[in-house]
């Protein structure tokens, strides 16, 4: 009898949701399989016809957040750039926690303490690569300074975004993470920039 799409589906959701418990509360050489199906409510077998092993089941996880948090970037974006107005540091740093919480702050809980894993160098450069054609025109910074300061603006943001999760997401994340942007970008506002800039160049095409 062939396999019912839906249940195909259902069935590897229910099995990455109880892996996934299970990651959130101990340390992954420590999660074994038969407590996978026992929490899914499935037995070894059903483990195996979607999962080499705990690993590939991490991989999928990985590969799922990554696209969930690719088309957040992209959306918030979009949204940004159809404002009529140039955007302030503040809703870049709105535009980040939104991000994340749409993943359900997975990334950060994938980001390894003591080690950059693959995934988050990819995660880096994939957040870099929607961001960098947006941002550069703001820094502080000029020249190929650029592509090390957006590295660093990226590290800052997850790193103070893991941070506060990790310490239970008590305070009000989004005016530390202002105030990481304004070290990029400055204290001045973009729009303000954009004046500026504006206004010089105004001038110097008025001398010729």
């Amino acid at each position: 009898m062939a396999s019912r799409p839906h249940i195909t589906e259902n069935t590897r959701k229910n099995l990455i949701d109880a892996f996934w418990k299970l990651y959130l509360i101990k340390p992954m050489e420590q999660i074994s399989i038969k407590e996978i199906t026992d929490l899914a409510g499935y037995n070894r077998g059903t483990f195996y016809l979607y999962f080499k092993d705990i690993y590939d089941a991490l991989d999928s996880i990985e590969r799922d957040t990554y696209d969930v948090m690719e088309a957040e970037i992209e959306k918030n974006v979009m949204l940004l750039r159809s404002r009529d107005v140039e955007p302030e540091v503040s809703d870049i740093a709105a535009a980040a926690i939104e991000i994340f919480k749409a993943c359900d702050y997975k990334p950060l809980i994938l980001i390894n303490d003591n080690s950059q894993s693959d995934f988050e160098i990819r995660l880096k450069e994939m957040i870099n690569r929607h961001l960098f054609s947006s941002l550069e025109k703001h820094m502080n910074v000029s020249g190929n300074t650029k592509e090390y300061m957006m590295y660093f603006f990226i590290s800052g943001v997850m790193g103070v975004l893991k941070k506060w999760y990790n310490e239970g997401m008590v305070i009000s994340v989004e005016e530390h993470l202002t105030e990481v942007c304004n070290v990029l970008f400055g204290k001045e506002s973009f729009r303000e920039k954009t004046v500026q800039k504006n206004t010089e160049n105004f001038e110097r095409e008025s001398e010729i």
